[in-house]
């Protein structure tokens, strides 16, 4: 009897399909750096046969930012044991805990951040600690920069990633975290309905239309470039190249992109709150997770990897080849940035998607098109 069932037990091990492993929207280069780490671990998982996948497919192990990568149910997903946060900031292993259960382990982070010419606002007395706390703070030196040929503040509006990051930090800025909560919410089940969209009232009375209104007054005083709304992203680098602009809205990955002599000049914060006091309840940090799908038949050999995606090492060798910031409060961060990242995300009560990545892509267009229309081309 022993026999027979070693006998059952060798032929599933030998006709199990070979591991897979799947990178969803990281770039190729971003992959290799993670396929190159992870085939040197010492695991039943990574065998020679273990394949390494990009773009639209099955896979036993996922690495993919929260959102537009991650798109199985819960219930298709394997609970990771609760051990495997312990090296994560509270805030950060909130992001993998669906409807209470640990499903999802945060791997690295991205940031929607202020970037900004620190002499500007370090002359004007409005920096706390290095990073522009009030949203008045903002506008008050981006006014004093208003000339002919000079854009105080600048965004690639023309790309909706972009666009919807900025109304991302807009949002957390003027309605809170709860409202954001709520807006997204509504989003996600009712889409975008443009007769009830922007004066739908959520936490504290908020609706999209204040954001609206705050674009088109930043657009007629000048403080942001007049056709914002079609700069993409290699617009804003010129502008920031020239010296052109005193602030820019966008993510750390994609400041990543830039030159280091461009950014000689540049610091970078957390979107500044229209009520300072609120600084610190919620960032707006795009995250990078890895999970196990439940059904898989080397379920139990990808969640004993898993966890080594959080060990300092893969935290130093491939989060930072990536240019991303680390999740483990021990590794190493890259530079500066990076460490800010994860400290801010660390004192925040909750991190937020961006709406471009919370949202299904149809939504997510249909939303930026429906703020370019309403600020006006």
């Amino acid at each position: 009897m022993v026999l027979v069932v070693a006998a059952v037990i060798a032929v599933t091990v030998v006709r199990r399909p070979a591991p897979r492993i799947l990178f969803s929207e990281l770039t190729d280069t971003q992959a290799g750096f993670a396929a190159e780490h992870l085939r040197e671990l010492d695991a039943e998982f990574m065998r020679d046969d273990t394949e390494f996948l990009t773009g639209d497919a099955s896979a036993d192990l996922l690495i993919a930012p929260l959102g537009r990568g991650i798109t199985a149910e819960p219930s298709e997903l394997a609970p990771v044991p609760p051990e495997n946060f312990d090296l994560l900031p509270v805030s950060v292993r909130a992001v993998g805990r669906i409807d209470g259960e640990e499903k999802l382990l945060p791997v690295a982070l991205d940031h929607v951040e202020l970037l900004y010419r620190h002499g500007a606002f370090a002359e004007r007395g409005v920096l706390v600690d290095g990073r522009v706390r009030s949203l008045d703070g903002l506008e008050t030196v981006a006014a004093d920069f208003v000339e002919p040929g000079f854009f105080p503040v600048v965004v690639a509006g023309g790309e909706d990633t972009a666009m919807l990051d900025f109304v991302s930090v807009l949002t957390l800025s003027l309605g809170g975290v709860d409202a954001y909560l709520e807006f997204l919410g509504y989003l996600r089940v009712n889409g975008v309905n443009e007769d009830t969209l922007f004066t739908r009232g959520f936490d504290n009375a908020w609706n999209l239309q204040e954001i609206i209104r705050r674009m088109q007054e930043w657009r007629a005083s000048g403080i942001i470039h007049p056709q914002w709304t079609r700069l993409e992203g290699d617009d804003v680098m010129a502008f920031a190249e020239a010296q052109r602009a005193v602030a820019v809205v966008m993510r750390l990955s994609t400041h990543r992109s830039w030159p280091v002599y461009v950014l000689r000049r540049w610091r970078t914060s957390p979107f500044p709150y229209e009520d300072p006091r609120a600084a610190g309840t919620g960032l707006v940090a795009p995250v990078f997770v890895g999970a196990v799908a439940s059904s898989s038949p080397w379920r139990e050999e990808a969640l004993e990897v898993l966890p080594r995606l959080v060990e300092a090492d893969f935290q130093t060798e491939v989060v930072q080849r990536w240019r991303l910031a680390p999740v483990n409060s021990t590794a190493e961060a890259l530079d500066r940035e990076s460490a800010e990242v994860r400290f801010w995300a660390a004192a925040s009560r909750e991190i937020l998607p961006s709406l471009a990545d919370a949202l299904p892509p149809e939504t997510a267009a249909a939303l930026a098109e429906a703020v370019r229309g309403r600020v006006g081309r």
